[in-house]
């Protein structure tokens, strides 16, 4: 298990990209949707997970939401 603190959040580790809503209040702090690693129609890693991404395409990284 990762714990992350800090300046972290959730929202900009795994971002709900599908909603339009978060990339209004945050736009300032958020990457660009063109930029994030996506897992499906809703969902996406930031760019700088790349490394869990490829954990997580090879079955060996879980999310819990």
């Amino acid at each position: 298990m990762i714990q992350l603190s800090g300046g972290n959040d959730g929202l900009s580790s795994i971002v709900p990209h599908g909603d339009d809503e978060l990339f209004r209040q945050r736009e300032s702090t958020l990457n660009p949707k063109k930029e994030l690693l996506r897992i499906d129609d809703y969902r996406a890693f930031n760019p700088r997970l790349g490394a869990f991404r490829s954990e997580f395409d090879a079955g060996r990284l879980a999310i819990v939401e």
